[in-house]
């Protein structure tokens, strides 16, 4: 998928990035256990070895799960950029707006944020609602 969002990329790169972290974490405090038991953790597994496993699981996930992903990334641009209150179901279903088509084609609606508050919600919900009939 290409990006056309810059914080939908923003956001999959932080969510690896904490993704790897947690590994790294996990790999430390595995060390610690083995240490405690007298065993080497390098001896049962090289190190190489365990960061391609990590990695490649890591990018599986990932690539499973991308469209929770795309809903946490639509769900911060419309709470943060468009200051709209929505909950996460909602950011769900308005998600695919904001994550490209295989056209390149994404709908920021940056409009949004020059209405009322109160009338923002359902102007997005509108919005999908012609996007998806093609009246756009």
């Amino acid at each position: 998928m290409a990006y056309t969002s810059d914080q939908h990329a923003v956001v999959k790169l932080l969510t690896f990035f904490a993704f790897a972290m947690a590994w790294l974490g996990l790999g430390y405090l595995l060390e610690i256990g083995f240490d405690f038991l007298g065993l080497s953790l390098e001896q049962l597994i090289p190190y190489g070895t365990a960061f391609v496993v990590v990695s490649g699981l890591t990018a599986y996930l990932l690539h499973k799960h991308d469209d929770a992903l795309d809903a946490f990334s639509a769900y911060l641009y419309i709470r943060r950029g468009l200051e709209t209150p929505v909950s996460f179901a909602e950011a769900k279903a308005l998600s695919f707006l904001f994550v490209g088509d295989a056209n390149g084609n994404w709908y920021p609606l940056a409009e949004t944020r020059k209405l009322p508050k109160e009338e923002r919600k359902q102007y997005l919900f509108d919005s999908a609602a012609r996007i998806r009939r093609g009246d756009s």
